[in-house]
């Protein structure tokens, strides 16, 4: 890799530094005045490798360049790989070899600085920072971001990138821009949220699997921690019960020949409510809307009416939480096998095998049960695939919301208490010897997600919403736009997004403005199938929301292309923003 100078240009005269500071790669720097008299001038063949130079592009043939120099001097060198420029394009190239009169030379930031060399080698000059890749392409984002190039900032992002070796620059600079504090566990976080990994609602499901896994992995291993670990879960979860559901009576009760049969299917009477339809407002009480368990029930209801009708008896309708709807009857028979035994009340067993009894209420009888006999065996039930099953649907069900808890704006309560459970279960599993397990990673994971939310939060208005509908799991985000103070006041123009993750309609992004009485709404769903699904049954929407004294406007489309975190809710959120902070409410 020979290096020629330009013609006529004696060797000795070929000096580097046009005016400009040298660096080193490892960050020390030296001065190369040109022109200046100096006696210490030294020619390009001197430069070490890794310093930085500027030049003017004249002519590239091949991997050979000429480069103008800023004192006017030509020289000719090697590329280290092949590269198009454009002639007369200024560049700031690095020494990559220098050995025996053969130099080889590549461009900083793929020689895309559009005229910015200037500004990046005086603003790194006075942060007294190298000039090396990683510092140049720093600049330059800098610069494309319109952000600080001051010597303070300089030298807090060079720091913060070699504290951060594996983060991108990107990632770095997006989160100085939305001003969230650069730890290594909140850079996780951010780019988990970019990369669209970030669902909670994931994390708690493959949790609760992870600790009925483990409870009895560690049963085996030791009885003694087995016991341990079951009892200080059960305590953890037995505090609720969940809602109160109605028996086998009441719902025989609610079941009134009122529905006809026609051709098989069933035909709705004044009062009388169609499965997966709610009742007229007039008989809910509540402005049209029913509870999860109210519609449930009046499905149920209706299920059981047409069966009667047929001439049949009735078959037993369970709801999510209870042990017939979370297990089989042969499930059920093999947790009863494991409990007959044990001293709690025999209704309550009864109840587990016909399928009626709520899970969290054998839950609360096996906590009292080991509150009382520490000792107490129950290796055989933790083993059982059953049980396994209805631990994992009661921790769900507090680790899950339901619509109704949105409405009565429970969310922040929500999110205490599952990163105080979360906490607990990582301080529980490291008592057992279990702190580098799969559970402990995904509840420290959970936690850190939930405090990278209280940080977006200082900014931006964004919660996730791990939903529960109808025994159902589902992921959704709410990205609220409108500034904070805005919000509270009650002023201006709300704009929103809904981003669901449904199993049937799978993606669903729902944008939602809202300009005093004015609604509009824009649907952007996966397929055209979907597409026409909504448009079929928009009316419906738009009729309820009217008859709310709203006027109401609405689109549905194909969405083109999915949510971005970064440039659809940070970018256009920050415009909204207000500077100032504000403290975590997820209700909003």
């Amino acid at each position: 890799m020979d290096f020629q100078y330009g013609s006529g240009i004696n060797s000795r005269q070929a000096n580097v530094d046009a005016g400009y500071n040298n660096y080193n790669s490892s960050g020390a720097r030296e001065d190369f005045p040109i022109n200046k008299g100096n006696e210490g001038v030294r020619d390009l063949q001197q430069i070490p490798v890794g310093k930085a130079f500027r030049g003017e592009v004249t002519d590239v043939t091949g991997r050979q360049v000429t480069i103008r120099l800023d004192n006017g001097q030509s020289v000719q060198a090697r590329l280290a790989e092949p590269m198009s420029f454009n002639i007369g394009q200024k560049v700031l190239f690095q020494i990559k070899s220098n050995s025996e009169g053969m130099i080889e030379i590549k461009p900083l930031a793929n020689g895309a600085l559009q005229g910015q060399e200037a500004t990046i080698l005086k603003a790194l000059e006075a942060a007294n920072l190298p000039v090396n890749e990683k510092t140049v392409l720093l600049l330059q984002n800098l610069l494309k971001e319109q952000m600080p190039i001051d010597r303070s900032s300089l030298q807090n992002f060079y720091k913060q990138i070699l504290a951060n070796g594996n983060a991108s620059l990107e990632t770095i600079i997006q989160m100085n821009k939305n001003q969230i504090p650069v730890t290594k566990e909140n850079i996780g976080q951010f780019e988990a949220y970019k990369n669209y990994e970030h669902r909670i609602a994931a994390e708690v499901d493959q949790l609760s699997t992870e600790l009925t896994q483990l409870l009895s992995e560690i049963a085996d291993e030791d009885s003694g921690k087995g016991r341990i670990l079951h009892m200080q879960l059960l305590q953890l979860f037995a505090g609720e019960i969940g809602e109160e559901l109605p028996n086998r009576e009441s719902i025989g009760n609610a079941v009134q020949p009122e529905a006809l049969i026609q051709d098989g299917q069933v035909v709705q009477k004044e009062g009388q409510a169609i499965e997966g339809q709610p009742l007229p407002a007039e008989n809910t009480g509540k402005e049209g809307i029913l509870t999860n368990s109210q519609q449930q029930n009046q499905g149920a209801a209706v299920n059981a009416e047409a069966v009667i009708l047929e001439g049949k008896e009735p078959e037993t309708v369970f709801v999510p939480g209870q042990t017939g709807y979370e297990l089989s009857a042969g499930e059920r028979q093999e947790v009863f096998a494991k409990i007959n035994e044990l001293p709690i009340p025999e209704e309550l067993k009864e109840r587990v095998l016909s399928g009626e009894a709520q899970t969290g209420e054998l839950v609360k009888e096996l906590h009292q049960l080991l509150q009382q006999n520490p000792q107490m065996n129950l290796d055989s039930l933790i083993h059982s695939d059953g049980y396994k099953k209805l631990l994992k649907s009661h921790m769900n069900k507090q680790w899950f919301v339901k619509p109704e808890q949105l409405a009565a704006g429970k969310m922040e309560e929500f999110y205490e208490k599952l990163h105080t459970q979360t906490r607990h279960l990582e301080q529980l599993l490291e008592s057992v010897g279990k702190e580098t397990s799969q559970a402990a990673k995904i509840a420290g994971g959970i936690r850190e997600n939930i405090d990278f939310m209280n940080q977006l939060n200082q900014m931006f208005t964004y919660v996730q919403i791990p939903l529960m509908m109808s025994g159902k799991t589902a992921h959704s985000d709410l990205y609220v736009f409108t500034k904070k103070k805005n919000l509270k006041a009650q002023e201006g123009k709300v704009s929103a997004l809904l981003h669901l993750d449904m199993e049937n309609l799978g993606c669903l992004d729902v944008y939602v403005e809202m300009d005093g009485m004015d609604v509009k709404t824009q649907f952007k769903l996966a397929d055209e199938e979907l597409v026409g699904l909504f448009e079929k049954h928009i009316d419906f929407l738009t009729k309820r929301i009217v008859e709310k004294g709203y006027r109401f406007s609405s689109k549905v489309e194909i969405a083109e292309k999915p949510m971005d975190f970064v440039e659809d809710f940070l970018e256009r959120g920050r415009g909204n923003a207000p500077m100032q902070r504000f403290a975590f409410d997820v209700r909003a």
